[in-house]
């Protein structure tokens, strides 16, 4: 007898592995907290919405996700699963952290440009032309929503 192609990772309910079911709880722990908290709140009416709504759908929202995602399983072998770059993230949350930093000083439109270069650096099929085009534009148009069609205190530039 032949075993030598027997999945031998150890599987629970229906293919999902260990670190599935260990997702699936932190995703569905998260969403049945934040509805707890939001229960805390005054949830309003249709009305006039209170603190505790939002919240509350938010939890109702990942908890309906947690049940997707173990209903949707994942693949017998984990040689199947695409590997996950992590340049993404990290120039993502650079790029969150950099606003933080720069928003002060330098004012609102070299920031989005510095924000937006930062963003698409995650992204290495993104050529420079267009990048430098995209940021000018979203710092454009950031500047002329944000400052002077809706008034918020924000500085343009840095003078």
């Amino acid at each position: 007898m032949n075993f030598s192609n027997v999945d031998r990772k150890p599987r629970f309910y229906k293919g999902l592995s260990a670190r599935d079911w260990i997702t699936i709880s932190l995703v569905a722990g998260c969403g049945v907290y934040s509805m707890w908290e939001g229960l805390s709140l005054d949830l309003g009416s249709v009305r006039r919405i209170g603190a505790g709504a939002f919240p509350f759908a938010i939890g109702a929202l990942l908890s309906i996700m947690a049940i997707f995602l173990g209903l949707a399983g994942s693949p017998a072998n984990s040689a199947d699963q695409p590997k996950i770059s992590i340049r993404g993230p990290v120039h993502i949350s650079a790029a969150m952290i950099a606003f933080m930093i720069l928003i002060n000083p330098l004012g609102l439109a070299p920031t989005i440009a510095i924000v937006t270069i930062l963003s698409a650096s995650a992204d290495r099929s993104l050529r420079l032309r267009s990048v430098l085009l995209l940021a000018l534009f979203a710092s454009s148009l950031c500047t002329v929503v944000f400052v002077f069609l809706l008034g918020l205190p924000l500085q343009p530039f840095w003078w």
